[in-house]
C-alpha cells in the first residue's frame, strides 16, 4: 500500500504528482479533496486525458479504472 499527498496551495496555484504504470490491470485508489466548491478541483488524468474530478469535500471516495496493455501516465 502506498500514499501520496499534494502540496499546499493558495489561490490560482496548482500542485500535481505523476507516475507511470504498465497495464493491463485495474487501478483502484481512495481519494479526498478539501477545497472551495466550484473553484478548486482535484483532477485525475490518464495519459493526459481527464478521467475524473472532485470538488468540495464529499469525504473519501473510491475510484477504479481498467487499464489497457502498455505504459500509462497517471497524473
Amino acid at each position: 500500500m502506498s500514499a501520496a499527498q499534494s502540496g499546499a496551495i493558495d489561490d490560482s496555484q496548482e500542485s500535481w504528482i505523476a507516475t507511470e504504470v504498465t497495464g493491463p490491470g485495474t487501478l483502484t485508489f481512495w481519494w479526498k479533496v478539501s477545497s472551495e466548491s466550484g473553484y478548486d478541483w482535484l483532477r485525475f488524468y490518464l495519459d493526459g486525458n481527464e478521467a475524473a474530478a472532485l470538488t468540495e469535500d464529499p469525504g473519501w471516495k473510491q475510484f477504479a479504472l481498467s487499464l489497457g496493455p502498455g505504459l500509462h501516465t497517471l497524473t
